[in-house]
């Protein structure tokens, strides 16, 4: 932020004034690094069985490294952003129709786009587990899902 003040002569008559200038700064810590800023890519594999996606056999470990080094606090949140399902909102989206993956914390149901609070170096187990609508039809073929792995202090 820079300030620049000008002095302006003034010719006949000078007045006196003054005036109380506010400056607003947010100081911010340098921001966590989410797997050396690099894709986490999840393969569910060639054989999917789909009237096995709900039997939970297709979940698979979401490898992630989190450098905060740089943090002034351990306590921390954690979202996965992306597009919910059109069935289930709270899981994502992915571009087979009523095919979803389900994100889990620690094993337990993480929603998309809620955030999770933890304490650092205690850095949650995060999963992804294929779900499907139960009151839709899912065709066989490639899938894809996007999703982006955010972490802030708290």
């Amino acid at each position: 932020m820079a300030i620049s003040l000008a002095f302006i002569p003034l010719t006949g008559s000078v007045q006196a004034f003054s005036t109380t200038a506010t400056v607003k700064v947010k100081v911010l810590a340098p921001p966590c690094i989410v797997n050396g800023n690099r894709d986490i890519p999840i393969d569910f594999g060639n054989d999917i069985i789909i009237s096995r996606i709900d039997s939970r056999i297709y979940e698979r470990s979401i490898p992630y490294v989190l450098d905060c080094s740089a943090a002034t606090s351990k306590a921390l949140k954690m979202q996965l952003r992306g597009g919910g399902a059109s069935f289930d909102t709270t899981v994502l989206g992915t571009s087979k129709a009523n095919l979803a993956i389900e994100l889990k914390s620690n094993g337990t149901k993480m929603a998309v786009n809620s955030w999770h609070n933890f304490t650092d170096p205690a850095r949650p187990l995060l999963s992804a587990v294929l779900v499907k609508n139960r009151s839709g039809a899912v065709t066989g073929g490639t899938f894809t899902a996007t999703s982006t792995l955010l972490v802030e202090y708290q």
